[in-house]
Order: structure tokens, then sequence, then C-alpha cells
């Protein structure tokens, strides 16, 4: 995955986020739902930062970030 792309699901997701905050200050969204689902958006944020820290990591050291599984590489 390249950085625009991960950049790309990043702003998808704090659009998202910011989309629920909204609809649970309106009272449109119950807050134990909109709960479960800013944590699912907050550890997928979290995914996606880190892999773009390893992606650019390896570019950095000369390795080509697209050889490599990201997401399996996020977890260690």
């Amino acid at each position: 995955m390249e950085d625009q792309e991960i950049l790309t699901v990043i702003q998808g997701l704090v659009a998202e986020e910011n989309w629920v905050r909204g609809q649970l200050d309106k009272g449109e969204l119950e807050p134990d739902d909109a709960a479960a689902r800013l944590r699912e958006i907050g550890s997928r944020l979290d995914e996606m930062w880190s892999a773009l820290r390893k992606a650019r990591a390896l570019r950095s050291a000369g390795v080509d970030p697209s050889t490599i599984d990201l997401r399996s590489a996020v977890a260690s």
C-alpha cells in the first residue's frame, strides 16, 4: 500500500470519526453504539499510522515497502 493510499484511508477514518461524534452530539446515535464505533475507528487509525511509519522507515532504510505486507508488520 502506497503512502497516499494509507493517507486516504486515514482521512476517511477521521471523517467518519467526526461524523459519528456529530451524530452522537445530535442524539442520533446511541452512546454505546457510538462508543463502540469510535473504538473501532481509533484502532484502525492506530494501525494505519503504524503502517505509514513502517513504510517510511523501510523506504529510509533502502527497502521497498511494497515487498512487505505492512498490515501484518503492524502487529510486530
